[in-house]
């Protein structure tokens, strides 16, 4: 009896062709956007987890908590025994200060302002800092404010575009510093964000002396492994805490920010999907109006299958079904539409394709529900409908 009806109603939708394929229309737009907004939205997610995974497995930083800064200009900062506070703590692999500042460098060839980060030399490891040439700093250089700069693949670009920098020299401020090293293109802290970076490293020790700064801006810790963190967290919030006062510092880690990150792509996702899923309700609208014209146009077939025996539920049936099959339709393509939308949007950027199984299962349920929901009151008019006034009906 099902699949009677669900002949029936596919003959109905191929008599009228053209209305059939405007009635899918809705729900092909609606379900297109669904599948296409929440694949790029997860999509999205895995690649700025991923980029910001790679900064540093486990990371731990600290930093002024801006939300009780009241003069930007003055943020309170960390002191060089907090720093030895917390290299003293269990659980520390590697501690480093940074230090920023924008200043003027130049090359023999050309010149231009950049980012300056004054790291210690274990803010590679902290950072995971990849080098296309060269080295870091060593704990020596450090210590004795050595002349050496690592810099960014795009400060390389800029300054010696005809030539390898390791080993020129490069002048901060007029002041000559060794190029020891090349970061990878995408490493660095601008990278991490998306940016080319223009930015160098140099020992914090140096950048002291260059700028006369003392005031540390943050302070980032790689734990020795990653069962220790939140214990360390807490031992670094503490020290923080009876020296300067509650929420003066924020002590923050890698899964801190990802967990933040995951649950934002969430909400937006799901706000731009909720606004996608309005094409669905209104090619709902359009199924239950079409199906309302199908029904006045179909009353004398209605009364002549009634007078010869079919129930009203079978022709309840019949419409309802013939809805369903519309919408299903609608998502069915809508699905492929959509799939192909998110596989374009994958070849021409770095964005992962993400069409689950799960998502497209919900994109054609919710097509089908529609179908349901919309076709129920055309289907009861039809089946409501008095035989004998319906043959009459001209």
């Amino acid at each position: 009896m099902l699949w009677e009806n669900v002949v029936l109603a596919w003959d109905a939708l191929k008599a009228n062709l053209l209305r059939t394929l405007l009635t899918l229309l809705g729900i092909v737009v609606g379900v297109a956007a669904v599948i296409a907004v929440v694949a790029i939205g997860r999509g999205g997610q895995a690649y700025i987890i991923r980029e910001i995974s790679s900064l540093g497995s486990g990371m731990v930083w600290v930093e002024p908590n801006w939300s009780e800064v009241e003069d930007f200009q003055k943020p309170p900062s960390l002191r060089p025994e907090d720093l030895k506070a917390m290299e003293a703590l269990p659980g520390v692999a590697e501690v480093s200060p940074l230090f920023l500042s924008s200043l003027e460098a130049a090359s023999d060839e050309k010149k231009e302002r950049v980012q300056v980060n004054g790291v210690a030399s274990g803010y590679s490891q902290v950072r995971n800092l990849k080098l296309k040439e060269g080295r870091f700093f060593t704990p020596l250089e450090v210590e004795r404010q050595a002349p050496v700069v690592v810099v960014s693949q795009r400060v390389a670009d800029d300054l010696w575009p005809r030539s390898d920098p390791v080993g020129k020299t490069l002048w901060l401020e007029g002041k000559a510093y060794t190029v020891i090293g090349t970061l990878a293109a995408g490493t660095g802290l601008q990278a991490s964000l998306g940016a080319a970076p223009k930015e160098i490293y140099i020992p914090y020790t140096s950048f002291q002396r260059q700028t006369g700064q003392q005031d540390i801006q943050a302070v980032f810790i790689l734990p020795s492994s990653p069962s220790v963190v939140n214990t360390l967290m807490k031992d670094i919030q503490g020290i923080l805490n009876a020296r300067y006062g509650k929420d003066t510092f924020t002590v923050q880690s890698l899964e801190d920010l990802l967990g933040a990150i995951r649950n934002v792509t969430n909400i937006m996702t799901l706000i731009v999907g909720s606004i996608a899923g309005i094409a669905l309700l209104v090619g709902g609208i359009g199924i239950m109006n079409i199906m309302l014209v199908s029904v006045t146009e179909r009353t004398r077939e209605i009364g002549l299958r009634k007078a010869i025996g079919a129930r009203r539920q079978d022709i309840l049936w019949q419409f309802l079904i013939e809805s369903v099959v519309v919408s299903s339709l609608g998502g069915i393509i809508g699905i492929l539409l959509g799939a192909g939308i998110v596989t374009l949007v994958s070849r021409f950027t770095s964005l992962p394709s993400l069409v689950t199984p799960g998502s497209v299962l919900l994109a054609f349920s919710f097509s089908a529900l529609v179908g349901i929901i919309f076709g129920v009151y055309p289907a009861f008019r039809a089946a409501q409908l008095d035989p004998i006034e319906a043959l009459r009906y001209e």
